[in-house]
């Protein structure tokens, strides 16, 4: 297991959660695309469904950066998903090397506990019911 996303792949299963893989490699292009552009892991258990970004710990804030600004973030917060940004990083204790993960929760579904609180352009969030850019609205909370 040498991957941040195998990491957080066996972190997430360890939990209970259903997971794969969602970011794929383009020939074409030769680079790696993301699910929405930020995502690379999708995992699910019963009333959940949790996206995740995995990276080293070093890159924690440019991919932090990246996914503030992208243009789908919007709509993965107001569609009900749960987004947490998983760095990893290793240390040595005595001959081993120790892996832990920094967990971010950058979306929860319950809308009192979003890290951006902000729109791109600075406008606060909307509040329930409101529409998003014409498109988007969020639910109501059963």
């Amino acid at each position: 297991m040498n991957s941040p996303t195998q990491r957080s792949l066996s972190l997430l299963r360890s939990r209970g959660y259903l997971v794969d893989v969602v970011e794929h490699w383009n020939a074409f292009a030769r680079r790696r695309v993301d699910l929405f552009g930020v995502a690379d892991l999708v995992a699910i258990k019963p009333g959940e469904i949790l996206l995740v970004q995995t990276t080293s710990y070093s890159n924690l804030w440019a991919r932090r950066e990246k996914i503030s600004t992208h243009e789908n973030w919007l709509a993965i917060r107001t569609a009900g998903f749960a987004f947490h940004l998983h760095g990893w990083k290793s240390q040595a204790q005595g001959k081993r090397r120790i892996w832990s993960c920094k967990e971010e929760i950058l979306c929860d579904p319950d809308p009192r506990t979003y890290a951006f609180e902000r729109l791109p352009d600075g406008e606060p969030l909307p509040t329930s019911g409101e529409t998003l850019q014409g498109s988007y609205t969020e639910s109501p909370k059963v």
